[in-house]
């Protein structure tokens, strides 16, 4: 049986990438800030305090996402588990 058209090794193969993904993100997130943050030192504007500002707002809705990303993760995780202890449950009773 599975998640509908998805293996349960499928689901848990889908999981494990939306891990790896949210740990790049982090990462890719982390090197753009340091990036953006290095800009303060270089550029000494009205215009540049204004794109520091604007970032520093995006940044606090992008520091989430990994976060949000590992939590499906752990869900999917999870489902797998109970789906496949049910199906178990379901194939003992059967016997």
């Amino acid at each position: 049986m599975g998640l509908g058209k998805m293996s349960y090794d499928d689901a848990l193969g889908c999981a494990e990438r939306l891990g790896k993904t949210a740990a790049d993100l982090g990462t890719h997130l982390s090197s753009l800030k340091a990036e953006i943050m290095s800009m303060d030192e270089v550029l000494v504007s009205e215009g540049a305090s204004q794109l520091l500002t604007k970032y520093d707002n995006l940044d606090k809705q992008l520091a989430t996402c990994p976060a949000k990303i590992e939590g499906y993760e752990a869900y999917l995780k999870e489902a797998v588990q109970k789906y496949r202890a049910s199906d178990a449950a379901l194939k003992q009773e059967g016997k």
